[in-house]
């Protein structure tokens, strides 16, 4: 090991201040320097307890004065706890591969994620079958998005992934479930030849209109008024297509007491469908000489395609 260069006192440097030397020959060995035993400059004399630190080709080593003052003989030393070393000195090449272990990390020294090796975009980390730490990609019935949102595939599951009774009443957020989200029918809509009922309330009194707008084209099949109160004879309730242009049914008797059911005895089919945002008006009648009960109206049909 080759040493030349400056030697430089890095520690208890006395009243002299720190003092430095320079050799000027390039083949001095660490065992020359030592076994030359001395410095004797006048005005750099070294001290008992001083400690020189000599810069190599190949690294460096601290040696310690242990002669009292004058003529010092100096010995190698050791890097311990009280050795001294200056800023950016023990770099990657001083540090044996395969040394560092876990417990030579502090406990708090918060690692960043930047020092860590890089993962594919989306992959996570989980541990391997040598429960060695992995990145791998979510993959089956999920996907991960790199901004931790999960993604069930469509049908990902079914009857066999749930336990019996293991589904509780769920709460969902107001608008979380749309047509989109239900396979055959959709929340807004009604399947074509799936019965189609719509509930009408009328206030009842003296004779008069009640137009109702319908959302989906339906086909009427049967028309049922039950009173809400008591009606007298000749009261009627007729359900007709918009602004009482044809009859649907034939003039309905609510002359009845209170909680009668009434059914109409006779259908118009020629004017039974109505176009989705179509009108029906229900025309009441007080033929009794006294105001026409209150009455609910219910018709009966099939959404129309």
């Amino acid at each position: 090991m080759a040493y030349n260069g400056n030697i430089s006192l890095i520690d208890n440097p006395g009243s002299l201040g720190n003092k430095g030397w320079t050799y000027e020959e390039s083949g001095d060995s660490l065992a020359t320097i030592k076994g030359s035993g001395y410095f004797n400059s006048a005005t750099a004399v070294l001290r008992n307890s001083d400690s020189i630190k000599i810069f190599g080709s190949d690294g460096f080593e601290i040696i310690y004065v242990t002669s009292a003052s004058g003529a010092a003989t100096v010995t190698t030393g050791e890097l311990t706890a009280s050795a001294s070393l200056g800023t950016g000195e023990v770099t990657s090449t001083h540090i044996l591969d395969g040394t560092i272990l876990n417990a030579d990390v502090n406990a708090s020294a918060g690692i960043e994620l930047s020092k860590l090796e890089a993962v594919t975009d989306g992959q996570m980390i989980v541990g391997n079958g040598s429960n060695v730490p992995t990145a791998v990609t979510m993959s089956n019935h999920a996907t991960l998005a790199n901004n931790g949102a999960l993604t069930l595939a469509a049908n990902a599951v079914d009857t066999n992934e749930i336990a019996n009774f293991a589904v509780t009443p769920l709460k969902l957020a107001a608008g979380a479930v749309t047509g989109s989200k239900i396979a055959s029918y959709a929340v807004d809509d009604v399947a074509a030849s799936m019965p189609y009922m719509l509930v009408f309330d009328t206030a009842g009194g003296a004779t008069a209109n009640a137009d109702k707008t319908i959302t989906y084209k339906m086909t009427i099949t049967e028309v049922y008024v039950i009173n809400k109160a008591d009606g007298t004879p000749g009261d009627t309730i007729q359900l007709q297509t918009a602004s009482g242009a044809n009859n649907i049914t034939n003039p309905i008797n609510v002359g009845g007491v209170s909680g009668t059911k009434t059914g109409a005895s006779d259908l118009h089919t020629t004017y039974s469908v109505i176009d989705a945002g179509g009108t029906l008006r229900i025309a009441q009648t007080d033929g009794g000489g006294s105001d026409s009960p209150a009455c609910r109206v219910v018709v009966v049909g099939f959404k129309t395609a």
